[in-house]
């Protein structure tokens, strides 16, 4: 029960069934605990509301889920229907800004089991365009700098659009986005990007997964 401003501070009897007695404070509650003379029991004093009364209300149990379930069940779509999307990373420029992003476009398309063709590096979007097409590629990602994707992605965008199911671009060049998918970008994959939402996108442009 509340207790009045002045008046005694409430006393609230506790068993602890085969617990030694113990001496502790509460504070968070304002709460102390004395020892009692019997073994299973211990008395706390608090001047707040006592805890409120059981319930019969069900408990609804916790379903077990594994954070990976879902990733797991797409790359299992992919197994059983047959279709393995060919993934071609149009690698250009800067070495290591072309070999982190051909890294993560891997990894990305790889968690869905699509097929990750890797590539060297070309000296031009043409020569990529080319290779692209030549290994009948479905999806075509650009991995390059922010910088040098000014050079290279309307002329791959030209040579690839309405050719390939989708044209990707590694990387988020925030002030060019808009710019890029008037080119004909369809999407960009960076660190920010809702993975297993984008990869359900993909999904369903080659109809993996659906009923």
């Amino acid at each position: 029960k509340s207790v009045a401003p002045g008046s005694a501070p409430s006393t609230y009897h506790i068993s602890v069934l085969g617990s030694p007695p113990l001496n502790f404070a509460v504070s968070s509650l304002g709460c102390t605990c004395s020892e009692s003379r019997s073994r299973d029991s211990m008395i706390f004093t608090s001047s707040g509301k006592p805890p409120p009364p059981a319930t019969d209300a069900p408990i609804k149990p916790l379903r077990q889920y594994r954070g990976a379930e879902a990733f797991e069940k797409l790359r299992l779509a992919t197994e059983h229907s047959g279709i393995r999307p060919k993934v071609f990373l149009l690698t250009y420029g800067n070495l290591a800004m072309r070999k982190a992003r051909s890294g993560f476009a891997t990894n990305f398309f790889g968690v869905a089991g699509y097929e990750i063709i890797d590539n060297p590096g070309f000296k031009s979007a043409e020569e990529g365009v080319k290779a692209a097409l030549e290994a009948k590629a479905d999806i075509v990602v650009l991995c390059s700098s922010d910088d040098e994707y000014a050079e290279i992605t309307e002329a791959a965008c030209q040579g690839l659009k309405g050719k390939v199911k989708s044209i990707v671009l590694a990387g988020f060049p925030k002030d060019m986005v808009d710019t890029y998918k008037g080119y004909g970008i369809d999407e960009f994959i960076h660190v920010k990007t809702n993975v297993l939402e984008c990869l359900t996108k993909f999904q369903q442009i080659f109809g993996i997964g659906q009923e």
